[in-house]
Order: C-alpha cells, then sequence, then structure tokens
C-alpha cells in the first residue's frame, strides 16, 4: 500500500506545482482555447495542454514507484515488464496525436489510423482484450474472433467517450478521477501492488489537474488528456475485468467485475449513447460537434460548471453503488437496473430543459 501511495503523492506534487508554470507558458504563446465556436461555453481564452502534465506525472510516478520486489516468480515479473512496455507505447502513440490535435489540429483520418495502430498494439500485441461477457446475458467466453473485434469497439468508444465529455469544468477529471481511485482500491484489495500503484499515480496526476481545472478553469486538459486517460482506463478497465478468478480474494469473488467497472464509466458510457443515438436519428454524423449532451443540460438549468460536475459524480457513485447488489442479484437484473437508472436520469435532465 505505501508504494501506491508514494505514487499518488508524488504525481500529485509533480502536477500541482508544474500546472501554474505550464499555464504561464501557454498563455505568454497564445496556446489557448478560444470561445469561437458555438458549442463552447466558456467565455475567455484558456490554456489547453493540461494533459501534458497528467501524463508526466502519472507516468514519471508509477515508473518511479513500480516495485517488482514482491513479485517472486519470473513469470509475474515478464507479465509486469511487457504489460508496461505495451501501455507505454500505446499511450505515447495516443499521446502525441493528442497533443498535436491540441496544437493544429488533426484530420479525421489520421485520428483512425492512430487509434488503429494503437488498439493493434494493446489488443493484437499486447492481448489486453475481453475474453467474454462472465455472465452477463449467460454469456461466458467468446469466440477468439470476436473477442478482438468486441475489445477493439469498446477502447473506441471508451476513449472517445471520455474526450465528448470534456466540455465543463472538472467533469472529465472528476469522473476519471472516481474510476481511478476506485480501481486502485480494488488492486489493493486484490494484492496486485503494480496496478494499483498504476492507478493511484494516474489519480495523483488528475487530482493536482483539478485543482486549475473545477470551475473557474485556469487550463483544460486537451485531447493530449482526455484520449492518453481513455486510454490508461480501458487497460485499467480489461485487466480488472479479466482478472484470473483464482487470485481473487473472497470478498469479491461474487462481484461482477464488468458490471463495477461500467457503473464507474456509466456518465460517459450513456451520454455518448444518447448523442450518438439523436445524431444518427437525426440524419447527421454521430461525430458532429454540438451542445447537445447531458452536461451541457444540466449547465443550461444550473448555470454552474460546479453544479453540474457534482451532479454527474453523484449519478456515478450511486450507480457504483447499485452494481454491489451483484452480490445477492443475478448480473441481468443489475444491468436492467442500472439501464432503467440511466433512463430515469437522461429523462430528468431533459425534462430540466
Amino acid at each position: 500500500m505505501i508504494w501506491s501511495l508514494l505514487a499518488f503523492v508524488t504525481a500529485f506534487i509533480i502536477s500541482i506545482y508544474t500546472i501554474p508554470i505550464l499555464i504561464k507558458v501557454l498563455q505568454q504563446k497564445g496556446l489557448t482555447d478560444l470561445p469561437t465556436e458555438e458549442r463552447k461555453i466558456h467565455q475567455t481564452p484558456v490554456p489547453t495542454l493540461g494533459g501534458v502534465i497528467i501524463f508526466a506525472a502519472a507516468f514519471f510516478s508509477y515508473g518511479l514507484w513500480l516495485n517488482i520486489d514482491d513479485l517472486h516468480m519470473y513469470y509475474q515479473i515478464r507479465h509486469v515488464l511487457i504489460s508496461s512496455k505495451i501501455l507505454l507505447s500505446a499511450a505515447m502513440l495516443i499521446f502525441f496525436i493528442g497533443i498535436k490535435d491540441d496544437l493544429i489540429g488533426t484530420g479525421a483520418e489520421k485520428k483512425i489510423i492512430a487509434h488503429f495502430i494503437t488498439g493493434v498494439i494493446l489488443i493484437i500485441i499486447g492481448d489486453v482484450r475481453i475474453t467474454g461477457l462472465h455472465g452477463i446475458f449467460g454469456v461466458g467466453e467468446i469466440p477468439y474472433w470476436l473477442s478482438f473485434i468486441f475489445s477493439f469497439l469498446v477502447y473506441i468508444g471508451l476513449v472517445n467517450s471520455i474526450n465528448l465529455i470534456d466540455g465543463i469544468d472538472g467533469l472529465a477529471g472528476g469522473i476519471s478521477a472516481i474510476f481511478t481511485l476506485c480501481m486502485g482500491i480494488f488492486f489493493l484489495i486484490m494484492n496486485d501492488y503494480v496496478l494499483s500503484i498504476l492507478s493511484f499515480a494516474l489519480l495523483g496526476g488528475i487530482a493536482g489537474f483539478l485543482v486549475y481545472n473545477f470551475s473557474p478553469a485556469k487550463i483544460f486538459m486537451g485531447d493530449s488528456g482526455s484520449l492518453s486517460i481513455g486510454l490508461i482506463i480501458y487497460f485499467l478497465s480489461i485487466s480488472f475485468i479479466e482478472y484470473p478468478i483464482s487470485e481473487i480474494p473472497p470478498s469479491l469473488i461474487h462481484l461482477s467485475k464488468p458490471l463495477s467497472a461500467m457503473t464507474l464509466l456509466i456518465y460517459p458510457i450513456t451520454d455518448t449513447l444518447r448523442v450518438f443515438a439523436i445524431r444518427l436519428l437525426q440524419g447527421k454524423s454521430p461525430f458532429l460537434a454540438d451542445k447537445n449532451h447531458l452536461h451541457h443540460l444540466l449547465f443550461n438549468k444550473t448555470q454552474s460548471h460546479s453544479k453540474t460536475s457534482l451532479i454527474t459524480y453523484g449519478f456515478t457513485l450511486i450507480a457504483f453503488a447499485i452494481s454491489f447488489t451483484s452480490y445477492v442479484l443475478s448480473s441481468n437484473i443489475v444491468l436492467v437496473c442500472l439501464i432503467i437508472y440511466a433512463l430515469l436520469f437522461i429523462y430528468v435532465v431533459q425534462k430540466l430543459k
């Protein structure tokens, strides 16, 4: 546990002390996000590229405090080193694509190519994939070929959903912080200190960033942050869902891991599915930017970035609490409850207009 705490503290200190320097440099260079597009709701130019610090703080802290002394078997050490290599390679690629997009923009075709290459690194080379539904819909293991396709779709959807909710101060960072905190605790319970260190290192970087991103935001994370955070969240999610059942402690053996991971990401999943469905029904591209996201509707009512973000945090934590009913209820019943909960949330938010 001490290594996870050190990873969090180190990343947090790096983030909270270097972001003001970055803000000053970005302002001097004019590298700010201008409120020129109708979909943007901030009123003044705000520096972007906050993701640079999050990324650097998280991986520096992870590398510094990664402790393999407790790994006594060769296969354990080999697995950690290969996983770290795969994660860093994929994250570096998507991180630099995000930086390019923040600075000069990136065409849709290039983004698709980058996501495809990243997916190949993670899913095919690294074998970071979903092998089954773990009892949901009565499905266990899925065919090998379908596993790759399904995992790639989950990766694309998850990474872009984090990117899409980065429209309100503190929203994407806060949801990501909740996810990494819960994952870090889960991995501590499982005695997997490597994944716990990674979770808390990312949490520390995000927490330091949120000090300056919570309303009124002094800096945005940009695509360099949302895309790289989304990728690490995918890595942690699959690692959690596919954790060997023989190594799971009795306290978690009956918990539905897929549902637990999904509920921590219920807001980006719900919002993304909703806006994509609306755009497609209207005959528009699902990737067309607009101000029809749930957080935009909430902001129109609250007129507050902080209140809007806090409402989504509460929505997430309640869903996460519901997922623990999988201890006594079947996964399918819990999933139906979560779907109804998400639909009710959408209904209430839309009625607030």
